[in-house]
């Protein structure tokens, strides 16, 4: 490399400023904050989050779009849907108990299900599949209270 290329490289370099880090840092503090005492849903702080990067051009707006993978958003919302669909039909029921009616231990019936999340998480998005499995396991600890710990 030149000396020309390399001042342009480090021009390119120190392009970025220091407080970026800083700015994003405390954005993420006060999503968190507002979050947890409830003052604003998480999706919503997010929202104004991303508006206030671009707001003071700490990322473009290209750069914030293609950023986005449009198939993971697609997966990502379908599996919300299917949630809610699990949740009002009772099937997160219906598979625990099956699972009860094979008379396996709590500890298999764990494992079990560790399985399905797993394999779910490979076939679609790991979020989908959390979201997918999250009835599942609420239904799960309701029943576990009748079950024993034998192994």
């Amino acid at each position: 490399m030149h000396c020309h290329q390399i001042k342009q490289r480090f021009r390119q370099i120190t392009l970025h400023k220091p407080w970026h880090a800083l700015f994003a840092t405390t954005l993420l503090t006060v999503m968190v904050i507002l979050d947890i005492t409830e003052t604003m849903n998480l999706s919503t702080a997010s929202i104004v989050a991303v508006f206030c990067m671009l707001f003071t051009r700490m990322i473009s707006q290209k750069k914030a779009l293609t950023s986005v993978d449009g198939n993971s958003l697609l997966v990502i919302g379908a599996g919300f849907c299917l949630t809610k669909a699990f949740a009002q039909t009772n099937a997160s029921r219906v598979i625990v108990n099956l699972l009860s009616d094979l008379h396996y231990s709590f500890i298999a019936d764990l494992f079990l299900l560790f399985i399905l999340t797993t394999v779910l998480a490979n076939l679609i998005h790991p979020a989908c599949a959390v979201s997918l499995m999250f009835p599942i396991a609420n239904s799960f600890s309701e029943a576990s209270k009748d079950m024993t710990w034998d192994a």
